[in-house]
């Protein structure tokens, strides 16, 4: 995901982005390492949480105090054009540009009004009631001079979002910009699998995908659209799809099913087991005749054994081993 949000960005013609770090730090850069084809990256370390405001502040001293700087969500998915609204802040001159997306229902998000020339007046809670609300949200990607770091003090967990755009909604100093094209948000388990199948129909245009070195049975079905990474493989009578990610070196045995799921690198999955609608992640090793239902999310590492259920919104954490039924919803910690 961060590596199509850093295309979008090379697209706008960005060529520098200082990646805010915390969990697992070491591991993203030994990913990315200095440079993302056109795009040099470096790193801000977080020694301890600092909500959305604080990252921002502790980049300064990488940042500098001349340029206008992007700064967003990372548990955003979007494929959009981000020039005209770097063009709308050169012009309006705002302390930060919002960029705003038009959704149906933003009972989850919480509304932005904005007046005519799009300066943002205020925001408003989520909405509730039985009928959906819809309008313009934060996208979760901001434009930012700056002077915005007047506004956020160092060293201490500060909401961006909350303690410092109403300051400057207040002050006639905040820009919001309609953002166009596909965006969504991935911050729940179901917004993460839709996100996931979206592109997938998308990127493989509806159909079953094999990439190179990966082996199908001749008697295993594809159901479309659903993509067999490299590596990996399809036993004899397995069905995949659809809405079905199957990544590198990952198996599935003979006579297994998996679908509307997801599932990362070196993946075992074993003969005659069911997945639908779940995530599991590298190196999970799932033995014979387990049924994973909906809402199941399996840690890296993970082992399952056989002749085992899950349903019901189980996730477990990294390494652990399962040897029982679980209904859910519970978390293995």
């Amino acid at each position: 995901m961060l590596e199509r949000t850093l295309n979008s960005l090379a697209r706008s013609g960005v060529d520098s982005a200082i990646l805010a770090v915390n969990f697992m730090a070491d591991e993203l850069k030994k990913h990315f390492g200095s440079r993302y084809r056109r795009i040099r990256i470096r790193y801000s370390l977080e020694e301890k949480p600092l909500g959305t405001g604080g990252p921002i502040r502790l980049a300064m001293r990488l940042l500098g105090s001349r340029d206008n700087f992007l700064a967003m969500n990372g548990d955003i998915l979007f494929d959009a054009e981000l020039s005209n609204m770097l063009e709308r802040h050169r012009i309006e001159k705002p302390v930060a540009t919002i960029a705003l997306y038009k959704v149906s229902d933003a009972s989850r998000f919480g509304l932005v009004s904005v007046d005519h020339q799009m300066r943002v007046s205020s925001f408003l809670e989520k909405p509730m009631g039985q009928e959906p609300v819809g309008g313009l949200i934060n996208a979760g990607i901001y434009l930012m001079s700056p002077k915005v770091f007047d506004y956020i003090q160092p060293d201490r967990r500060i909401s961006i979002e909350r303690e410092v755009f109403p300051i400057l909604a207040k002050e006639d100093r905040l820009q919001g910009y309609e953002l166009k094209g596909y965006w969504t948000d991935v911050g729940t388990l179901n917004d993460y699998l839709e996100a996931n199948f979206s592109v997938l129909n998308i990127e493989s245009s509806g159909k079953a995908v094999v990439q190179k070195e990966a082996e199908v049975s001749s008697h295993a079905i594809l159901n479309p659209p659903c993509l067999v990474m490299r590596k990996a493989r399809v036993g004899e009578n397995a069905m995949v799809g659809p809405f079905t990610i199957v990544g590198e070196g990952s198996v599935v045995e003979e006579e297994a099913s998996v679908q509307k799921s997801v599932l990362f690198n070196d993946v075992h999955l074993g003969r005659a087991s069911r997945v639908d609608r779940s995530i599991i992640a590298d190196g999970s090793r799932i033995s014979r005749n387990v049924m994973l239902g909906e809402g199941t999310v399996l840690g890296a590492g993970v082992s399952v054994s056989a002749a085992l259920r899950l349903e019901g919104g189980v996730k477990v954490c990294p390494y652990k081993e399962v040897t029982e039924n679980v209904m859910g919803p519970a978390n293995i910690l």
